[in-house]
């Protein structure tokens, strides 16, 4: 009887662990992005800012290169 209730709770911790995960990482994109133009056409925003900025989900910012 405990045998059958401690395998449905760990069947039930397994269950919202990997469900939290598939959560946490469902929007993450694979793109490999080093610059700002790689940024950019990734699809990523752009912060009205100057210089231009581009920011990547996992909180990477490129800045646009300015000419001097």
């Amino acid at each position: 009887m405990w045998k059958n209730i401690i395998i449905a709770v760990v069947g039930v911790i397994l269950i919202a662990f990997v469900y939290s995960w598939w959560v946490a990482f469902q929007g993450v994109s694979l793109v490999s992005v080093s610059n700002y133009n790689e940024c950019v056409a990734a699809g990523y925003p752009v912060l009205e800012s100057y210089p231009m900025q581009c920011k990547t989900p996992d909180g990477r910012t490129f800045v646009y290169p300015l000419e001097p």
